[in-house]
C-alpha cells in the first residue's frame, strides 16, 4: 500500500540537483514551500531526525508535487571563474537541464530533502 509523505510545516523541502564534469561537481539547490513523496510502503522513520531530515528519494516510490518555489542557489566548483559561472546560469535560464548538459555536464544525482515533523498517511 502506498503512503504519502509531506512535511508538516512549509519551507521544509529542498531539492538538490548535481551535475558532474571531469572531477568537478555543480549543484543547483531549490527550496520549496511544500512537497510530497509517494512511498511504495510505509517508511520506517524510527531513527528520523527532524533537524537532519531525510532524502525521500532514498525510499522506494516516486516524487509527487513540489509547490511554490521560494529560492534557488548554485554551488559552483571551487576556482570556477565568473565567466564560466555566468555561462552555466545563462544555459539554465534558456534551456534548463538540456542547457547544462549541452555544456558537457552529466546529470549525476538528485536529492529531495524533507525536514521537520512529517505527515505520513495512506495514499
Amino acid at each position: 500500500m502506498p503512503y504519502k509523505i509531506t512535511p508538516e510545516f512549509k519551507k521544509n523541502v529542498t531539492e538538490i540537483e548535481i551535475w558532474k564534469k571531469d572531477d568537478q561537481y555543480l549543484k543547483r539547490i531549490h527550496g520549496w514551500r511544500w512537497g510530497e513523496y509517494i512511498a511504495e510502503e510505509e517508511p520506517d522513520l524510527s531513527d528520523y531526525d527532524p533537524e537532519e531530515g531525510i532524502d525521500v528519494l532514498s525510499l522506494d516510490g516516486e516524487q509527487g508535487d513540489l509547490d511554490d518555489g521560494q529560492y534557488e542557489e548554485w554551488e559552483f566548483p571551487e576556482g570556477m571563474d565568473e565567466e564560466d559561472q555566468q555561462r552555466i546560469l545563462d544555459a539554465w535560464e534558456s534551456d534548463w537541464h538540456e542547457g547544462i548538459t549541452d555544456l558537457g555536464w552529466e546529470e549525476w544525482e538528485s536529492e529531495l530533502w524533507f525536514r521537520g515533523p512529517l505527515n505520513v498517511e495512506e495514499a
